[in-house]
């Protein structure tokens, strides 16, 4: 019996036995992680609520300072409303006297144009912004009902204490000063990358970008349903921050690379920074381009017809271009009547001394009477050319031009080439079609005839020899 009960013990005791955690530790282990977790809370929280404050902080600075500089604009604006010359160059600072010197003269260029024009210096404020010391605004200002952008520049300059010979102090406040143009705050550099172009911008020069490439757009795809577009290089437009006088191409003649000035270094419309004028100079470097290309760079001989059949391509391209009327009455009937590929044909086959028969191959028109045809433009630069030779003495070339094939048409020509010119200008409004006296097809031409406002309305006679219009009285 007491054999068994030690076996019994000696099993229980080498039985092994399940620890159990106080119930205290316990409560206090979880207490201490409690606190642990509830630490790192609060500092975080203090983190976040450090970090909001500050940028609170950093945003009522900004705030401050973009309201001081708003008060500043506002301050400027009103002077030159009221014409307050001396609080207007209070605003101004440069480290030389130029900058100075040339506010003042926008000053009164101003209060000039107030008088001339009628501009509103609204003071309205577009944009601002603020890259640590110095500012950026563009102001409103409206001119005959157009909304236009000034883009001006400001530095936040701390207070200067000048001491004088006296004892006295100078004291030049500290804030915002306008201060000369800085074209390097313009904004982060972006491409706009296009199957016929590449266009290179800065953030400023945005909206400007945007509008101008729809109209790249819209003028590529109308220029290659003219021209051959297969072997023209990639055009690259660079948008520069540059007081450029006109958008102009790069000094590389090889290179399709445009270079326009951003309108915002001046003056630019607020609704439509790429406005017509800028639509214009740019539409018209591209259209020569285009043409030069298409002709293989022969350049025409003055006062051969090719000289004239090229410049009137090119404003035909420009009116297509921009959409305005540019007077290019010829080519447009042509493109109108025949399809726009046979202006490029036109250019293919044009030599540089060809004369206006060239257009019956184009047209597959034996008879260039019996064309379709708009004569306007080309009559009137006959006769500006006419006159241009008589005014020269340049007989040779002028005989090209009028109808000589009788002796009483030669004698009416020469009746013109022998009486001294004035300065009157002659433009062909209406055509009346119809055949000469010996039976030659005829345009009678009403002609507008005149100088400084003062006109008359004369006839004038045109006929048709060996598929070439000739004037003949």
């Amino acid at each position: 019996m007491s054999i068994e009960l030690d076996w019994n013990i000696d099993a229980d005791k080498s039985r092994p036995r399940k620890l159990e955690e106080d119930a205290t530790e316990r409560r206090a282990r979880r207490r201490a992680l409690l606190r642990l977790f509830l630490s790192i809370a609060i500092l975080m929280a203090l983190a976040v609520l450090a970090s909001y404050l500050i940028s609170q902080r950093l945003k009522q600075v900004e705030m401050r300072l973009e309201q001081l500089l708003r008060d500043t604009v506002d301050a400027e604006v009103a002077a030159l409303r009221i014409g307050d010359r001396a609080t207007f160059l209070s605003i101004q600072r440069s480290a030389t006297n130029d900058w100075l010197v040339t506010q003042e003269n926008n000053f009164r260029a101003y209060q000039a144009q107030k008088v001339a024009s009628d501009v509103q210096l609204t003071g309205r404020i577009a944009e601002v912004v603020i890259d640590g010391t110095r500012g950026r605004v563009q102001v409103e200002e409206i001119e005959n009902g157009i909304p236009y952008l000034r883009t001006w520049y400001y530095w936040n300059y701390d207070e200067i204490r000048i001491p004088k010979d006296n004892g006295d102090v100078e004291v030049i406040p500290a804030g915002w000063y306008h201060v000369p143009p800085d074209y390097t705050f313009w904004g982060e550099a972006q491409v706009l990358q296009q199957e016929r172009y590449t266009l290179r911008y800065q953030a400023m020069d945005e909206l400007l970008a945007q509008q101008m490439a729809e109209k790249l757009d819209a003028w590529w795809e109308f220029a290659c349903s003219t021209f051959d577009c297969a072997t023209v290089p990639p055009m690259t437009v660079d948008i520069v921050a540059v007081p450029l006088p006109e958008v102009t191409w790069a000094d590389n003649p090889e290179a399709w690379q445009m270079v326009v000035p951003s309108p915002y270094v001046t003056r630019a419309r607020a609704d439509l920074p790429f406005d017509v004028s800028l639509q214009i100079q740019s539409a018209t470097l591209l259209a020569n381009k285009l043409v030069d290309r298409a002709m293989n760079n022969l350049q025409p001989e003055y006062p051969a017809d090719a000289y004239y059949l090229k410049s009137a391509v090119i404003s035909w391209l420009v009116g297509q271009f921009v959409q305005i009327d540019t007077g290019a009455y010829l080519i447009d009937s042509v493109a109108r009547n025949y399809g726009t590929e046979k202006i490029g044909q036109l250019l293919a086959v044009l030599q540089p001394g060809a004369d206006i028969s060239v257009t019956s191959v184009i047209v597959n028109a034996a008879d260039l009477a019996q064309a379709n045809l708009d004569w306007r433009d080309f009559l009137t630069w006959r006769l500006k050319t006419e006159d241009d030779l008589i005014a020269r003495r340049d007989e040779a070339n002028w005989l090209r031009l009028v109808a000589t094939q009788t002796d009483a048409a030669r004698s009416m020509a020469y009746a013109r080439f022998d009486v001294a010119l004035t300065a009157e200008e002659k433009v062909v409004g209406a055509l009346v079609a119809g055949a000469s006296a010996d039976g030659l097809p005829q345009l009678e031409a009403r002609v507008r005839v005149g100088a400084n406002g003062i006109y008359r309305e004369e006839i004038m006679f045109f006929v048709l020899i060996n598929n070439v219009w000739l004037r003949a009285g």
